[in-house]
């Protein structure tokens, strides 16, 4: 399992983790793309939803996730607009009446 957090210079990092949640040894490296402090590229946030770049870029457009201005995301605006849209997915299916098989 990998860990995402903050490093020294305040640049995403992302390393391993143990069994028992405890950090490993080794020491986190930062993420590829996440060279200007807080942000990360498009490719990159795919990567961190489990998505592809055009569904960020779907997200984006429907306004759950903030682009900053030079085509990078926060990671935190990444996370929570995903977390925002897949909420407001879950409350909308589960209001649906049951379909009948």
């Amino acid at each position: 399992m990998w860990l995402l957090s903050r490093g020294p210079n305040d640049h995403e990092m992302i390393g391993p983790i143990g069994r028992s949640g405890a950090r490993a040894a080794v020491p986190a490296q930062p993420l590829p793309g996440s060279e200007v402090a807080g942000t990360i590229t498009i490719d990159v946030a795919a990567k961190v939803l489990m998505v592809t770049p055009e569904w960020v870029r779907r997200l984006t457009k429907d306004g759950w996730i903030a682009k900053t201005d030079r085509g990078r995301y926060r990671v935190v605006d990444v996370v929570q607009g995903y977390i925002r849209f897949l909420k407001r997915s879950a409350s909308r299916n589960s209001s649906r009446p049951p379909s009948e098989d």
